[in-house]
């Protein structure tokens, strides 16, 4: 299989899909750009936030969306005439080395959406008000993308 005529992976993919194997920060990668998305959708390629030494410590990155800010940047310079309309970007997370997320920057509510099917229920109900995720948000200064503040968590 080809995917953007750039990379070519193995059917075996489509299996792990199906099965309850890990899959890999690449697989998802391909997974959403073999997906049909109108042309304002922009993907991210998957941000490793955590780190394993040999010893097996986890550790969190400094800054992870560095380099995704700088191509957000440049897909809104490219997009200043508004042709495409608010772009709306989506990013995977790779968390703590063994779980996966998504990010949602929507410019039409301008919120920023963190979608975690393993968020404890403190994190859900808002009891705890700062995350990793949003802290690392805000130092990569996506919260400052809208006026009007974010919705992150």
């Amino acid at each position: 299989m080809m995917v953007n005529g750039a990379v070519e992976l193995s059917c075996g993919i489509l299996g792990r899909l199906r099965s309850k194997k890990w899959l890999f920060g690449w697989d998802i990668t391909a997974i959403l750009e073999m997906a049909y998305r109108p042309i304002s959708v922009k993907l991210g390629h998957s941000i490793q936030l955590h780190s394993k030494d040999v010893e097996g410590k986890i550790t969190p990155l400094q800054n992870p969306f560095r380099r995704w800010r700088s191509e957000i940047d440049t897909y809104k310079d490219e997009n200043e005439s508004g042709l495409d309309g608010p772009l709306l970007y989506f990013c995977p997370l790779h968390l703590n080395t063994n779980h996966f997320t998504l990010l949602e920057i929507n410019e039409q509510t301008k919120m920023i959406y963190h979608y975690d099917l393993m968020a404890s229920h403190a994190t859900i109900y808002r009891k705890i008000k700062s995350t990793l995720t949003r802290r690392n948000i805000e130092v990569s200064g996506f919260d400052r993308l809208f006026e009007g503040g974010t919705n992150s968590s």
